[in-house]
């Protein structure tokens, strides 16, 4: 997806140690600038991503929201409605929407989405059914069947057409604080 050419976005100025946010004024069409105070790159785009939630209106975007406000289940059931009719295989997107909140369940918020979640979804859907023996010589076996890498992969892709495809939702996806070990990015 190609970024739009007046994003607000992070730069660094010459001889300057601090990220700035940098964005285009609608009403006076000039390109504006804030420094967010840090060095740290993962800090930055902490700030820029409250920069976005804050002033999404003023600089001329859609509203943005945090991902604590949003179910996974709600994006995924108004991304199959709304492209119903664009879509040829809506069958496969529901198939698709329908294992994902079957996964991630119907509480699921758009912030508890995280790298290790998806090597979870991946494992469950991808393993082999277990044959559980009791005691009293019954067996049981899962009522359900492996999927291939390909399959979790296309409906990844759903989720993420769900998610940040559409302008309606753009979210900006700030998991923790900066500074947290556990998510802090790795470019």
């Amino acid at each position: 997806m190609l970024r739009q050419p007046f994003a607000p976005r992070l730069g660094k100025e010459p001889n300057q140690h601090a990220w700035y946010v940098y964005w285009k004024d609608p009403v006076k069409r000039r390109w504006r600038r804030f420094s967010t105070g840090t060095r740290d790159r993962a800090k930055a785009e902490y700030a820029l991503g409250e920069f976005l939630v804050k002033h999404s209106l003023d600089i001329g975007c859609e509203e943005i929201r945090p991902p604590e406000g949003f179910f996974v289940i709600t994006a995924l059931q108004q991304y199959v409605q709304e492209r119903k009719n664009d879509l040829k295989t809506i069958g496969l997107a529901n198939r698709c929407a329908d294992s994902l909140i079957k996964f991630f369940g119907p509480h699921a918020k758009v912030s508890h989405l995280t790298p290790q979640a998806f090597k979870q979804y991946e494992h469950e859907r991808t393993r082999k059914p277990r044959v559980i023996r009791k005691k009293d010589g019954l067996v049981y076996v899962e009522d359900k069947r492996p999927v291939t890498k390909g399959t979790v992969r296309r409906e990844l892709s759903v989720l993420s057409s769900a998610l940040y495809d559409r302008p309606v939702w753009r979210l900006v996806c700030t998991q923790s604080r900066p500074g947290s070990k556990e998510n802090t990015p790795t470019h």
